[in-house]
């Protein structure tokens, strides 16, 4: 017989009272994230997305034999590249529970973006056109996380060749490795189509130590340079700065990041991607303040809306929530100042957070 614990006793300084405010937020929080808006169906055309043949065996034609996609897979890896194409986001959400695969979807979607570079490259050739620049991935994940998706990227297919950049600058056995710290003049980032191949696997930890504040301000001390208290870019000058070198970035335990003043979320910030797959089963995880880290990373900044645009959320203001769909006025919802103003501001009560959520989370998780 299992024997019986008695508690009763046990006082814990980690125990929290919840409030009625607290309880009413966790149970807004579970009905917008258990929603059917997140999920999609269409398996045929997410599998004529990916050019697979056999609905049966739903493997890409850039997979090991040995890896085969589970039936689902493909709906949500074809959701992601939807929104990868956006021209109103630059970021998603992979909010699947733990054990449904998010890291084989994650190197199936840079997988199919490493497919449609290498078909561009083809075609610009054929046709005399400049080649596009390929660029490297980047993926960073908590440090215990970092051999598995490196020995995961080489079961899922050989075409990509990962390198991780993690703690001490030095060889690991049976793993390539980056053996010194990176800068804009490598060359895996001199635009070379191979490097469209490379994924470069780190640690929120070491990245943001060697190219976040920390790195920026041991460089101040060192040249007797002012450092400013505020830094919003990474500076021009900075010699380990790498804005603009990684098109596509993937987050793992993305929740991490819900504070945007740590260095961890300063760093992923001043890499200026393109695009960011933030994966976390909890992107809410303590109050709807958590969302407003991942906001930089999922929408586009303000300065490139249109005046159009501008003028639209204006006259709208919070009514765009309640646009029918298919209103262009809609699509502001995903913008940061709506998020912002109308979401993350304190004058909110839960159920209307909750239902703008759900709304924006209709738009860009899967």
């Amino acid at each position: 017989m299992a024997a019986e614990l008695d508690a009763s006793g046990y006082v814990s300084s980690n125990v929290i009272t919840p409030t009625e405010k607290s309880l009413e937020f966790f149970r807004e929080q579970q009905r917008f994230m258990d929603n059917q808006d997140y999920q999609r169906e269409d398996h045929r055309d997410a599998r004529r997305i990916l050019n697979i043949a056999n609905p049966r065996v739903p493997r890409m034609r850039s997979m090991n034999r040995s890896a085969v996609l589970k039936f689902w897979q493909p709906v949500a890896i074809a959701r992601i590249l939807e929104i990868h194409q956006s021209p109103y986001l630059r970021g998603a959400i992979l909010g699947d529970s733990v054990g449904l695969g998010k890291t084989c979807e994650t190197i199936a979607v840079i997988l199919k973006i490493w497919e449609d570079y290498n078909q561009s490259v083809i075609d610009s050739k054929q046709q005399g056109r400049p080649i596009p620049a390929g660029r490297p991935f980047l993926v960073i994940v908590p440090p215990a996380l970092i051999s598995q998706w490196y020995s995961e990227i080489n079961r899922v297919t050989d075409k990509f060749t990962a390198f991780i950049y993690y703690g001490e600058e030095r060889p690991v056995q049976g793993m390539r490795t980056v053996g010194s710290r990176l800068r804009k003049t490598d060359t895996i980032f001199d635009g070379s189509p191979i490097n469209a191949r490379t994924v470069v696997i780190t640690s929120y930890q070491t990245f943001a130590y060697r190219h976040g504040l920390t790195a920026v301000k041991a460089w101040y001390s060192e040249t007797k340079e002012f450092c400013p208290k505020v830094l919003l870019r990474c500076p021009v000058e900075f010699l380990f700065s790498l804005d603009s070198c990684f098109t596509d970035v993937i987050l793992d335990e993305a929740h991490i990041l819900r504070n945007p003043e740590t260095s961890q979320s300063i760093a992923v910030h001043w890499l200026e991607a393109n695009f960011h797959l933030l994966i976390t089963a909890t992107p809410i995880y303590n109050s709807r303040k958590d969302f407003e880290g991942y906001v930089p990373l999922l929408f586009q900044p303000s300065s490139l809306w249109d005046k159009l645009d501008r003028a639209q959320l204006q006259h709208f203001r919070d009514q765009i929530f309640y646009l029918p769909l298919g209103h262009p006025a809609r699509r502001l919802c995903c913008t940061v100042q709506a998020v912002e103003d109308y979401v993350l501001a304190d004058r909110m009560p839960p159920s209307v957070v909750g239902n703008r959520l759900q709304l924006i989370f209709s738009q860009l998780m899967i």
